[in-house]
């Protein structure tokens, strides 16, 4: 009887410890494990594709989504998550740390790509920001410049 208590206990308060994390979304308090950050990660991936199905219903070739203060491994390898909402993958999703301002022109290098330059046309910006998500301009972006 007494380990059957106990079994109802743990499961209990899995459950609840589990609803208080998400509910927190990304104003994480609670301690973080494995298990409470793929809890984030999951209402990082909800608060992004929300605001980009709305602002977004298709995606052109070529398009590029530039994220601030977000944690990309929230959407898979490949960002596997907008090519299942998209039905594509002929565009990037890169972190803000990425984009490059030089000389006038705004570019994007990231460890597996060569220098890509930016067209205003084909970019979003958006930053994470506790709970909500904003749109921003390139020139909203720190500066990231190859001169130090």
């Amino acid at each position: 009887a007494s380990i059957s208590f106990i079994g109802l206990f743990a499961v209990f308060g899995s459950i609840y410890q589990s609803a208080r994390i998400f509910d927190e979304k990304l104003r994480q308090n609670t301690f973080a494990d494995g298990t409470n950050m793929l809890i984030r990660r999951a209402a990082t991936v909800e608060i992004v594709t929300e605001r980009l199905r709305k602002d977004f219903s298709t995606l052109p070739a070529g398009f590029v989504i530039v994220l601030e203060n977000t944690d990309l491994g929230a959407f898979g390898a490949y960002q596997s998550a907008f090519q299942y909402i998209y039905n594509t993958d002929d565009f990037d999703v890169i972190n803000s740390t990425d984009v490059i301002y030089d000389d006038g022109e705004w570019y994007f290098k990231t460890q597996t790509s060569d220098p890509q330059y930016l067209h205003p046309d084909q970019v979003v910006v958006y930053e994470l920001t506790g709970d909500d998500i904003v749109r921003i301009t390139l020139n909203d972006l720190p500066a990231h410049s190859l001169v130090p």
